[in-house]
């Protein structure tokens, strides 16, 4: 009965220890996931993305469709 409860009492220092280093290894989610989510906050929106690439895609288009006849008007 001895040796019973010697390996139940280790056993149970084993998952106390783990459940420890587990609690660290959340700590270190958590400051992680915090840290993410500040850097998430300074990306820029949708919004912004298609708003500033818009115009820069129309100009590229326009350049494509009537290079010739920039061309023309420029002299070149």
């Amino acid at each position: 009965m001895d040796v019973r409860d010697a390996s139940l009492d280790s056993s149970v220092e084993s998952l106390r220890s783990d459940i420890a280093a587990m609690g660290a290894d959340l700590a270190d989610i958590n400051a992680n996931l915090d840290l993410m989510t500040k850097r998430v906050a300074c990306l820029p929106s949708k919004v912004f993305v298609i708003a500033s690439t818009t115009p820069a895609i129309a100009l590229l288009t326009g350049v494509i469709i009537f290079g010739e006849k920039l061309r023309a008007l420029m002299g070149v």
